[in-house]
């Protein structure tokens, strides 16, 4: 028996971050000290697809031959991947 297959693997992964400071109101009050607050974003999104096969062959022995395994020959390609970032 034999068989083949194709893959279609798909990416998906974004991320965002908020970064906030502020400074206390001692220093607010302060007029030598320029900086109230800070709020900051960033992130970033990956998105991708790729294809990959599998194929095999499996032997079937005859009856009268006993073995405690299955003989089998396969082989499996690696991912080929087009991915994209996308940096905000």
């Amino acid at each position: 028996m034999w068989g083949i297959s194709l893959g279609v693997p798909f990416l998906n992964y974004s991320t965002d971050r908020y970064y906030t400071e502020v400074a206390g109101d001692e220093l607010v009050a302060d007029p030598d000290y320029f900086f109230s607050d800070l709020s900051y974003e960033t992130g970033y999104s990956t998105v991708g697809v790729g294809i990959n096969a599998k194929a095999g062959i499996i032997a079937k022995l005859p009856q009268n031959i006993r073995v405690d395994f299955q003989p089998t020959l396969q082989h499996h390609t690696d991912s080929k991947m087009i991915i994209t970032n996308i940096y905000m």
